[in-house]
């Protein structure tokens, strides 16, 4: 079995879009510009639901944290979103961590006299905590379909206010949320993985693809380095 990022694919992720209900917004586009809106606070979210740290070295700043959160931060940092001074200005007081069962993420920062529920995930699990239609939710539903399918991860992200601080969140507080948008995030397959792949199939080695990302990102990802990739081929649990 290979773990996709970073033997299949580069482990370089970055974000190439992000898209909310006003459209798709290139990354690089998004520099220079002043954000207002649901792009500001899709943009504040990524940073307070991070466990990256931007820190100094000889060499510069860095960050230090997952492949996953080290891009949003770094993207953050590129469309003029000081992670430093928005996480040292709004601290966090408590927070549901990442797992790969749960699938989603949930941080409390102070926010301008009250206080704001940060949350990023897979998009099944966002959408069960946000106030949206049937229809709105199908229309995100086909959003993420259509972006998988490029090769690209998808995290959904939303956020809401509360009046009163907890000092732990729980269950009873994963409603009433935001929906914002998403962030498409893109891995390059390694360069070498589609020849590597077929030099193990050779040999009679069997190359078992494993990722939590969508299903159809993982075809496609499977598509590109030689791998059988028919939905007979694609195992999800």
């Amino acid at each position: 079995c290979s773990d996709k990022t970073g033997t299949i694919t580069e482990g370089n992720m970055r974000v190439v879009s992000v898209v909310i209900d006003d459209g798709v917004f290139d990354a690089f586009a998004l520099r220079g510009q002043t954000h207002r809106g649901v792009m500001k606070r899709l943009l504040e979210a990524i940073v307070f639901c991070n466990d990256a740290k931007l820190a100094d070295s000889k060499d510069g700043q860095i960050i230090k944290g997952s492949a996953t959160d080290s891009s949003l931060l770094r993207f953050a940092a590129d469309v003029g979103i000081d992670p430093n001074k928005v996480q040292k200005e709004f601290p966090r007081f408590a927070d549901i961590p990442f797992d790969s069962a749960r699938k989603y993420m949930v941080v409390e920062n102070a926010s301008d006299g009250a206080f704001r529920l940060s949350l990023k995930g897979a998009l099944a699990n966002v959408l069960s905590f946000c106030d949206l239609s049937r229809d709105d939710q199908a229309k995100w539903e086909r959003k993420v379909n259509d972006l998988a399918k490029q090769g690209l991860r998808l995290i959904a992200v939303a956020s809401k206010i509360i009046r009163q601080k907890r000092e732990h969140i729980t269950t009873d507080d994963l409603s009433g949320f935001e929906f914002l948008g998403l962030i498409a995030l893109q891995d390059p397959l390694r360069s070498d993985a589609r020849e590597q792949i077929a030099a193990a199939a050779r040999a009679g080695i069997r190359t078992i693809l494993v990722t939590g990302d969508h299903p159809l990102t993982a075809r496609t990802i499977a598509k590109q380095a030689g791998l059988p990739c028919e939905s007979e081929n694609i195992v999800v649990g």
